[in-house]
């Protein structure tokens, strides 16, 4: 009996001392993983960004759909914006009223409807800008999203979360230095003066602002991108991939999606704007060019331009520097489409609003972010367009 209490006693030290090695192994990167708020739920996050002035990029919970609404919810706007992510560079300093841009919580329209439904169970806005991607209305993207991205809550813990800085660290995408940094709860970096929410955004400055905008912070201050003078998205169109799928059918699925979301804003007294987003002038020609494969492109334009709320800002722009990418505008380039909106009388700006909105865009020529006392770095010329960033 004597012996089989001392084996006992035994295994209990072993035991103990097991769970505490593994405590103490799997708490840095626990904390790294709470720290950084890859497993926090969006009504943390969006609470926390907002009180912080956080930029928020995850790697691990790509759920935008969720992260939109509960922004929403949270903020509770005037004015929305709703589109995919060519809809994120409209930014609440560019308005009087409250605003937020749903941008990336609608990338089919049927996800516009769900969305919208949604939204609406909890705050109705005054005024929605509709942003749409013209691929949309092909009949090559009928039913090509698959919505059980919007289950993902972010607080699902997991093997592949836990562990997920080891492959950063392999990969050379952080530092030793950088994980010990986050584990102790410093998620600043070299590019901006923001807080970080997310390791895209910690290592970056990749991810939303507080007003749903996005902030490329890889792109404009590190240069890095694949579209280097737009010849990505050229090769999209030669191949007709991405986006630029080669199709002549028009998705009459599409109007009838399109048309029930116009609908359900006129039943609930919201005004808005349908705008086709901005393209520079050498993807546009380079359509127009191979337009035998986009003819539907021509059926949506015609069907468009009898609508009464609507504009195109398609071929608004010329300024290339101004752009992202091949088919994404920056801060400036928007900020003229706001200008536009309250010229043709869908948005009503105070007198220094729009003075305010002069100076960002004179201030700011041929750049693609306004500049900021938040930003640590200087906007590079990344298109390698010999753009004039000064």
């Amino acid at each position: 009996m004597y012996e089989k209490r001392i084996n006992a006693k035994k295994w209990i030290t072993i035991y103990s001392f097991v769970c505490l090695i593994s405590f103490i192994f799997f708490l840095p990167f626990y904390l790294v993983l709470n720290n950084a708020y890859e497993n926090s739920s969006y009504s943390t996050i969006v609470n926390d960004q907002k009180t912080k002035n956080a930029i928020y990029g995850t790697s691990l919970n790509q759920n935008t759909f969720s992260y939109k609404l509960e922004l929403i919810k949270q903020t509770k706007p005037n004015i929305v914006a709703m589109g995919s992510s060519r809809v994120m560079q409209f930014r609440e300093i560019f308005f009087d009223k409250t605003f937020v841009t749903a941008g990336g919580g609608m990338n089919n329209l049927e996800e516009g409807g769900m969305f919208l439904e949604k939204m609406l169970k909890g705050h109705t806005p005054e005024k929605v800008i509709l942003g749409l991607d013209f691929w949309w209305f092909s009949k090559e993207k009928e039913n090509n999203i698959d919505f059980n991205y919007h289950k993902n809550e972010g607080v699902t813990l997991t093997k592949r979360k836990i562990f997920y800085p080891i492959s950063l660290i392999k990969d050379k995408i952080f530092t030793y230095e950088q994980f010990f940094r986050i584990t102790f709860g410093n998620t600043i970096n070299d590019i901006t003066h923001y807080e970080n929410f997310g390791y895209q955004a910690i290592k970056s400055s990749n991810g939303f602002r507080k007003d749903g905008s996005y902030l490329y912070g890889k792109q404009l201050f590190l240069s890095k991108t694949k579209d280097i003078s737009f010849k990505d998205t050229l090769e999209r169109i030669n191949k007709g991939t991405n986006g630029f799928e080669h199709n002549q059918i028009f998705s009459n699925k599409a109007v009838l999606e399109l048309e029930q979301i116009i609908k359900l804003l006129k039943k609930n007294k919201i005004e808005y704007i349908i705008i086709l987003p901005p393209l520079p002038q050498i993807i546009i020609e380079e359509i127009n060019k191979n337009m035998d494969k986009y003819q539907y492109t021509l059926f949506l334009k015609e069907y468009l331009s009898k609508k009464k709320k609507f504009i195109n800002y398609e071929d608004f722009f010329y300024d290339e520097c101004e752009f992202i990418d091949g088919f994404h505008g920056g801060d400036v380039i928007y900020a003229r489409i706001v200008q536009n909106l309250e010229k043709e009388g869908f948005l009503l700006l105070s007198e220094d609003k729009k003075m305010e909105l002069h100076k960002y865009i004179e201030d700011n020529k041929s750049h693609a972010t306004i500049k900021s006392t938040f930003y640590k770095m200087k906007e590079q010329d990344f298109l390698k367009l010999n753009c004039k960033k000064n």
